[in-house]
């Protein structure tokens, strides 16, 4: 079991418990990660999205926290958070499921030689002092298969317009 962390004085809020990162020696403070049970099937549920994001920012805002990059967060926006497909399959599921969920596509781009589409939410989701206006799903690029689930959470830290 991992040993729960306290947040710095100007957060009086207990953290989540800490999970091992490979990039990060290891410490008392990260121990071990248990062993995961194996994915299921492919699912983006859009009935579960806004704790599905929540409990991956809840996750991602632990690590800014290891890292101490949690503070260049404050005033600043949150553009999206990024949902990977392991396969182009999973890719045209999820923006199914999101469009006929209400949700309505904003843009497809090619980049690096395969789409990445961003899909604005109907409602942002609403974390800590946050918005989450957009999912952003990107078409694995092809020999090159990443894990499914949410990837990264996108932030701009632009001053000015």
């Amino acid at each position: 079991a991992a040993a729960a962390v306290w947040a710095p004085a100007d957060d009086a809020q207990p953290l989540a418990e800490v999970p091992q990162f490979p990039f990060l020696p290891a410490s008392p403070l990260s121990p071990s990660p248990p062993s995961r049970p194996p994915l299921p099937p492919f699912q983006l549920d859009p009935s579960t999205l806004e704790t599905a994001v929540r409990e991956f920012l809840d996750r991602w805002w632990v690590r800014l926290q290891v890292m101490g990059l949690h503070t260049a967060l404050r005033g600043r926006q949150i553009d999206h958070v990024c949902w990977r497909c392991a396969t182009g399959e999973e890719y045209t599921a999820a923006l199914k499921a999101l469009i006929a969920a209400g949700h309505s596509v904003a843009g497809t781009s090619i980049i690096g030689g395969r789409a990445i589409t961003t899909v604005e939410l109907m409602t942002p989701i609403v974390w800590r002092e946050w918005l989450v206006p957009a999912v952003e799903v990107p078409m694995p690029k092809a020999g090159r298969p990443k894990p499914r689930g949410f990837e990264h959470a996108e932030v701009a830290l632009m001053v000015g317009g």
